[in-house]
């Protein structure tokens, strides 16, 4: 986690010293791209900790029916990955508090949008 939230920032840095401000900046730690299903696991566990060592930086998860859902539920066929999809979203959302996400990649919007209605309805965050 660490490794992926320091190159994140190296990077962000590097768009910014080319002009990008920081505020045009969304970090995408890579969900399924190079990682086990161990390492995308710990990615949305630890999303706090990337946002935090890039100073607050909005962050992008696209877990969307990835292989580390087919890890966790066999499920071959991605499309019925969707469950799976929401409910690594609304962990998302929901973990340490607040959660550290800003935005979502997924597939089925309207499910994953139902899914983060209830988490945060659960949660109590408006």
């Amino acid at each position: 986690v660490a490794e992926v939230g320091e190159g994140l920032c190296a990077l962000a840095r590097q768009a910014e010293s080319a002009g990008v401000p920081r505020w045009a900046q969304v970090l995408d730690p890579g969900i399924g791209f190079a990682k086990d299903a161990e390492g995308s696991l710990a990615l949305v566990r630890h999303a706090d900790r990337i946002q935090r060592l890039c100073d607050g930086a909005p962050l992008l998860l696209g877990p969307s029916r990835k292989g580390f859902l087919r890890a966790i539920t066999g499920e071959e066929n991605p499309v019925e990955r969707d469950f799976g999809t929401a409910a690594a979203c609304a962990a998302a959302a929901t973990y340490r508090g607040t959660g550290p996400c800003h935005i979502y990649r997924v597939h089925n919007v309207r499910g994953v949008r139902q899914a983060l209605m209830v988490a945060d309805a659960l949660s109590g965050v408006k």
